[in-house]
């Protein structure tokens, strides 16, 4: 292709020039020429414009140049206009020329134009009295000629219908002058001065025109697909090695991603210590003896006990207020087994969901924050998976592996990620039992639901019994065998976490059921709350009777009064002491039970908070599971082709050959399939270097796929909004969207246009290489029109390097016989181009003779009068108003 700098444009009258736009037309459509675009000179409208006829790409279209230049960068303009002098009205007026090239000027100011006529016509017409050379232009006279080389048989060709060789002559040498050849960078007259006077130029060429496409596509397949292993890469002037045990270095580097994360998984639960025993003191306890004596005499020993009992209760209470759910709950149901009621799995943004109303039921009066978001794990779990394959050095904590002090890598693909097609599917009588079950090789946690669900759902059903238990050991070993990569090793440790915590939830939610539970005062403590009243009461009446009896021995005067008090205060102390301690005695069942209520307590609100720490956590965790899976089905995509799939082409059809002229070699190369898998090594250490994945990895993300729609210049202008994991619309997650999208779109991504460039440029440095890629060329006869193979040598012969010839002559029927100059037949210069584009190359070798005035170009068939003397033509008046444009 060439570059979108520059922009070649031939012009001519209707004479010549409906001719050359229809082989213009053929050539492009064959893709044997780069883009052009042409103007038919006597279509120019009166106000200035001019319609043009661009080929380009395959196809024909027509624009207005002016538009044309407004949509271009344009540094560089190579005009041509070509005149024809075998018939009259056949030459370019010389202001229309002057008024395309003026036009151009202003629109393009800042652009290099290259001008040049090229007057063409057949041996002996009137070169000199149809020809209007122009000043400051490359004036060039060409006489086709039939020869493969300038010192190989000339014959001279004329003007034919019959006969397309002359026409084909042309073409091809506008071709050459203006570098139109695939391969060719540059125009044969970019660097030339042109010649003072209006003089004029013999001019000839000879091409030799290789298409490579489909050698290029052969070492492309062979540099763009692993297979199943990938590539060492070059480490300074070595290369990596491979290590011996590559599922276990992957796995590791998967622990050490979840190392460096441990926030990804759940946190540890932390129980407060146990309830201490409280004592009770002396006045607490006389207290609670009073209260207990008091409905003891009351004939209610258990008041007091149930009264304690109540507060104890309603402490419980006050903890569990607001937080049971489970059991039949739809929600919860959803949380533990994340399967629908007809068997189907739920999708992980409706597991978010359900998480998230759970907990609202739990806790109705807070709001939930949005779950926390960590880029930076994502953007380790990428660069762990990429270290394994290329041993980029990207993180102190994730370094690449080594063997010795050699730098290693994990070859083998599917140890990274397994392949995007690499999926658990059901055979169709038992998917009919559990639709919508289609297991991702990543997808640890449905792998382990659908083992789950089989007997579940196929269980009832006798005859698929047997079935049932061979599909589930063929889950359980494909599961196994993913598992044994990084990306598995990062599932099947996340998808652990999330059953550990759904076992934990369960275990707690019946834990909060056990110690909601109310608990009856026991029977025995019941009884001693009797057998404590009678004794108390017992004391009481003894206490009594030893006061009453004090006081009429105090009254019969047996006793002294100073001795009747005394005992009676010691009766009432030793009522109330003995009392009290009877009654701590015979409450110690009772306080013991009272501790374990208010243990009970503190047990239920300790299983509260962590039951709603483990949803908190498997909500959390929830959404890293589905942003793992969201990045490990685009990581599988990109490591499986991470330079895209080069598109398969055949040699293209040789279809041109038969009819051209000599000097016109165009070709094919064919893979030579030996050649190619030598070459294919030796540039793997050239191409794939040490963190060669990173620059794959940016243009796999800026090659957003089409089917995202608005949402694909968002991620394309910030592939941040990928990491952040936002939700732009009502559709969901755009990660979730965009790497669905990526790996639906992986076998049809184009090939990488930077490492496509990195290939060519080593198709034009590496010579040797090169020349071994195209030793075998096919060409079609240009007499027979039959295909044959023949060598690169020969196809070029006669255009080397060593094959020039300065000594050559052009054939004299453009000359006049009666020029002044002795060696006007003599080739003065030439210009070899031996350019390419990637493969894809031209050989051009133009040869100029000297600048001669017109009057030393033939005459026609008439006569032909000596320069300058009576009989030439008076000069065209046009001509002589414009050979001096201002701006020459």
């Amino acid at each position: 292709m060439p570059t979108s700098s520059d922009f070649t444009i031939i012009a001519a009258r209707r004479p010549i020039g409906v001719q050359i736009q229809a082989v213009l037309r053929d050539w492009a459509a064959l893709a044997l020429i780069k883009p052009v675009a042409f103007i038919d000179l006597d279509a120019v409208l009166p106000d200035g414009t001019v319609p043009v006829v661009i080929l380009e790409d395959g196809v024909t279209r027509t624009a207005h140049l002016q538009e044309e230049l407004g949509r271009r960068r344009v540094d560089v303009v190579r005009l041509c206009v070509v005149s024809l002098v075998d018939v009259a009205g056949g030459s370019v007026i010389a202001s229309s020329a002057v008024s395309v090239a003026s036009m151009l000027r202003d629109a393009i100011p800042s652009a290099t134009f290259v001008q040049s006529q090229l007057i063409v016509g057949s041996p002996g017409q009137d070169w000199a009295g149809r020809s209007n050379p122009l000043l400051g232009w490359h004036n060039l006279a060409l006489s086709p000629e039939d020869a493969q080389s300038p010192d190989r048989g000339l014959s001279p060709l004329a003007r034919s219908a019959d006969d397309p060789k002359w026409l084909f002559s042309v073409v091809g040498s506008l071709c050459s002058l203006l570098g139109l050849w695939p391969g060719q960078s540059a125009g044969v007259l970019d660097d030339r001065i042109p010649p003072t006077g209006g003089a004029v130029t013999p001019v000839r060429s000879y091409v030799r025109s290789l298409a490579a496409e489909a050698v290029e596509h052969a070492v492309a397949k062979q540099l763009f697909t692993f297979g199943e292993h990938y590539p060492a890469p070059r480490v300074d002037t070595g290369s990596a090695v491979i290590v011996d045990d590559e599922a276990g270095v992957a796995m590791g580097m998967a622990d050490a991603v979840l190392d460096k994360h441990p926030e990804v998984l759940p946190r540890t639960r932390v129980s407060p210590a146990p309830r201490p025993v409280q004592p009770i003191g002396f006045m607490d306890a006389l207290k609670q003896f009073f209260a207990f004596m008091v409905n003891a005499v009351k004939g209610a020993p258990r008041a007091l006990a149930d009264a304690m009992m109540h507060r104890a209760a309603a402490g419980m209470a006050r903890a569990v207020h607001g937080v049971v759910f489970g059991g039949a709950d739809s929600g919860y149901t959803v949380v533990v087994r994340g399967v629908r009621a007809d068997g189907s799995p739920v999708s992980w943004a409706e597991y978010e969901s359900s998480i998230e109303a759970v907990l609202r039921k739990g806790a109705p009066s807070s709001e939930l924050s949005a779950p926390p978001q960590n880029p930076q794990v994502w953007s380790d779990f990428l660069d762990g998976a990429f270290t394994l394959l290329d041993a980029g050095n990207r993180s102190p904590e994730l370094q690449p592996r080594t063997v010795g002090s050699q730098r290693a890598i994990v070859a083998t693909t599917a140890r990274v990620a397994p392949s995007p097609e690499d999926k658990f599917r059901l055979p169709p009588h038992l998917a009919a039992f559990l639709t919508s079950w289609e297991v991702e090789a990543s997808d640890d946690i449905d792998a382990g639901r659908l083992y789950d669900e089989l007997p579940r759902r196929v269980g009832t059903q006798a005859h698929l019994a047997l079935d049932a238990g061979t599909e589930r050991q063929r889950l359980k070993d494909w599961a196994t065998r993913s598992g044994q990569s990084y990306v598995g090793r990062m599932g099947r440790r996340l998808g652990d976490a999330y059953r550990a915590l759904v076992k934990e939830i369960d275990d707690l939610n019946r834990r909060v059921d056990e110690l909601t539970a109310a608990a009856a005062l026991p029977d025995d403590v019941g009884d001693d709350q009797v057998e404590l009243a009678k004794r108390i009461r017992l004391l009481s009446i003894l206490a009594v009777v030893v006061v009453v009896a004090l006081g009429v021995l105090t009254g019969f005067g047996v006793l002294l009064l100073l001795w009747a008090i005394v005992g009676i205060v010691v009766a009432l102390l030793g009522w109330i002491i003995g009392g009290t301690v009877m009654y701590l005695k015979g409450q110690q069942k009772l306080h013991h039970f009272l501790h374990r209520q208010a243990q009970r307590t503190t047990d239920l609100e300790t299983a509260i908070r962590h039951r709603n720490e483990a949803l908190e956590d498997l909500r959390r965790l929830a959404r890293a599971y589905r942003q793992y899976l969201d990045w490990s089905r685009a990581l599988s995509a990109f490591l499986h082709a991470p330079l895209g799939n080069p598109v398969e082409e055949e040699a293209a059809a040789l279809v041109v050959g038969q009819g051209l002229p000599r000097s016109i070699g165009v070709g094919v190369a064919l893979p030579d399939s030996e050649a190619v898998d030598e070459v294919a090594n030796q540039w793997r250490l050239q191409l794939f270097r040490v963190n060669w994945l990173a620059d794959a990895w940016a243009e796999f993300l800026s090659d957003v796929p089409v089917a995202l729609g608005a949402v694909r210049h968002r991620i394309q202008s910030d592939p941040q909004v990928l990491f952040a994991d936002q939700s732009i619309d009502n559709d969901g997650s755009v990660l979730t969207r965009w790497s669905k999208a990526v790996s639906e779109s992986a076998t049809v991504r184009a090939a990488s246009a930077t490492f496509l460039d990195r290939v060519k440029a080593l198709t034009e440095s590496d010579q040797r290489s090169r020349d071994r890629l195209l030793s075998r060329v096919m060409v079609r006869d240009a007499t027979s029109g039959e295909a044959r193979e023949e060598s690169r040598v020969e196809f070029n012969e006669g255009l080397g390097e060593g094959s020039r010839r300065l000594q050559s002559t052009f054939l004299g029927g453009m000359f006049s016989p009666n020029a002044l100059a002795v060696d006007i037949r003599s080739v003065q210069d030439e210009v070899l181009q031996t350019h390419s584009l990637g493969l894809d190359s031209a050989i051009v070798l133009v040869q100029f003779g000297g600048a001669y005035p017109i009057d030393y170009f033939s005459h026609g068939p008439e006569g032909d009068p000596a320069p300058g003397i009576a009989g030439d033509p008076a000069p065209d008046a046009t001509t002589a108003q414009v050979n001096r444009p201002e701006w020459v």
